[in-house]
């Protein structure tokens, strides 16, 4: 059992941590609607900005995947794929509806640190950044499935899917069967 577990797993070749680099770096535009501005957001800080936002609210974070076509594209040298939306998940604790709802406010208070520094934030709220840059929110929350979805708009299509799971007993919004990468030692 433990041999098949290890061959589950495998260490990123050289060229594949400089994809992962190239692709966490990369800037993507979250577009805001209406007279809110397109934020210009690098994965790696976004995951940055939110894991310490989740910390410091008492969010336990197990650990900080990249998963699905994103994954794929790093992992398959010139298999032709590319990926669109660039799906983040972060192995959380989320014991009640509670942090549910200090997920949902630490991601859209994250938003605010990217907006350009001549927007006065003092009277903007969560719900505005919601309604301005979310493009979808999905919450389950039964027995055997304790996970969230906040997906932030790109109008070209690669949005910046963020998804904090506790437990997923299977996996009907994604797939947790496609390759991941852990991203946790390149943070």
């Amino acid at each position: 059992m433990t041999e098949d577990l290890d061959h589950r797993f495998s260490s990123l070749t050289w060229d594949q941590i400089k994809i992962l680099d190239q692709v966490l770096t990369e800037v993507i535009p979250i577009h805001g609607r209406g007279n809110f501005p397109t934020l210009e957001v690098k994965p790696k800080d976004i995951i940055h900005v939110v894991k310490e936002q989740l910390i410091e609210k008492q969010i336990t974070v197990r650990d900080i995947r990249l998963n699905g076509s994103t994954a794929s594209h790093i992992l398959v040298k010139q298999n032709g794929t590319s990926y669109k939306d660039l799906d983040i998940i972060f192995g959380v604790e989320l014991p009640s509806e509670q942090e549910f709802q200090v997920v949902k406010e630490a991601v859209l208070n994250c938003l605010l640190d990217f907006l350009p520094k001549c927007v006065n934030k003092e009277k903007i709220t969560a719900q505005t950044m919601k309604d301005a840059y979310v493009q979808k929110m999905v919450k389950v929350s039964t027995d055997h499935d304790r996970w969230s979805l906040i997906s932030l708009s790109n109008n070209s299509g690669k949005n910046v899917e963020l998804k904090f799971v506790n437990s997923l007993r299977r996996q009907f919004e994604f797939s947790v069967d496609s390759f991941q990468i852990i991203l946790d030692s390149m943070l």
